[in-house]
């Protein structure tokens, strides 16, 4: 579908459009927070990490908009949609090592920290990046399965 075609269809069926779209933003953002959750906590615990619990909530929530973000993307083919928000989380990655070179790593295991600096960014650029692939792979299947469910129920119009 291009652009075109969205536009004749959300003005055509505004209500039907919405709903669908809002059925797999919903489907596609919000249900991996359940799932990437039991994910990353079981990488954090694995990987010397104590407590996953004393990541910021917000992140959970992030991840739900990224996912948001990606499937609009998708649906309305602007991949530079996406190229965008990974530039806005590489910031993250600034405020994320401050946050630990100023000795706030409340919650790596005392055991871990015989590993020298570089083997500790690692494993939290590893982790983040982890959880940031997996996002982006629910986002993009999201989004591909609405195009693929938006030509099916509107291809007579």
């Amino acid at each position: 579908m291009n652009n075109d075609e969205l536009f004749k269809l959300l003005v055509l069926h505004p209500v039907k459009f919405s709903l669908v779209i809002s059925f797999f933003v919903s489907f596609f953002a919000i249900l991996p927070k359940y799932i990437l959750t039991g994910v990353m906590k079981k990488l954090f615990s694995e990987n010397g990490c104590k407590d996953y619990e004393k990541v910021h909530p917000l992140s959970a929530l992030v991840g739900v908009v990224e996912r948001g973000v990606y499937i609009i993307s998708v649906v309305v083919g602007e991949p530079s949609i996406v190229v965008g928000w990974l530039a806005l989380k590489s910031l993250q990655k600034f405020s994320f090592n401050n946050y630990f070179n100023n000795g706030n790593d409340c919650y790596l295991d005392p055991e871990i920290r015989k590993y020298n600096e570089s083997i500790l960014a690692q494993k939290k650029y590893h982790l983040v990046l982890i959880g940031n692939g997996l996002s982006l792979f629910f986002g993009l299947l999201g989004g591909i399965l609405t195009n693929v469910y938006l030509f099916s129920i509107f291809s007579e119009y």
